[in-house]
C-alpha cells in the first residue's frame, strides 16, 4: 500500500524535524485561533493541543450560516498557505462533504527544525 502524498510529506517532515512544544506550540495555537477567527467565517473557534505527534493541534470551527463548504475549504487553504504554515515546507489535505470541511496540515521550519501537525475542522450548526 502506498502512502497518500500528504501522509508521505508529513512523515518526511516528522523524520527530519523535532516536534514543536512549549512556547513554540503555544504560539502556533494562538496563531490558529487568531487567523481563523479573523477570517470572519466562523461563529466559534476553539484550538487545543492534543499531545499526539501525528496531530498536535486541533482547531474546531462552527461555520456561519450562508457559507458553503467550497467557500470554507478554499478559505482554509488560503489561511494555511498565507498565514499559518512555516515557509520552509508544508503540506495539506482538504476533505469535505455537505456538512464538514477538514484540513489536515503539517509544516516544518527547516530541515532539523521543528514541525507542527494538525487538523482544522469546520462544521455547520444543523439547528436553524
Amino acid at each position: 500500500m502506498t502512502e497518500e502524498p500528504f501522509d508521505e510529506a508529513k512523515r518526511q517532515m516528522m523524520t527530519v524535524g523535532s516536534p514543536s512544544d512549549g512556547p513554540n506550540l503555544d504560539g502556533m495555537s494562538i496563531d490558529f485561533d487568531a487567523y481563523l477567527f479573523m477570517a470572519e467565517l466562523f461563529e466559534h473557534v476553539a484550538v487545543h493541543q492534543t499531545g499526539d505527534l501525528d496531530c498536535m493541534l486541533i482547531a474546531s470551527c462552527t461555520v456561519d450560516h450562508g457559507k458553503t463548504p467550497t467557500v470554507v475549504g478554499e478559505a482554509l487553504v488560503d489561511i494555511w498557505q498565507d498565514k499559518l504554515r512555516y515557509h520552509h515546507r508544508a503540506a495539506h489535505r482538504l476533505r469535505q462533504d455537505d456538512f464538514e470541511v477538514y484540513l489536515d496540515v503539517a509544516t516544518l521550519t527547516h530541515d532539523g527544525g521543528i514541525f507542527v501537525t494538525g487538523l482544522i475542522k469546520a462544521t455547520w450548526n444543523r439547528q436553524p
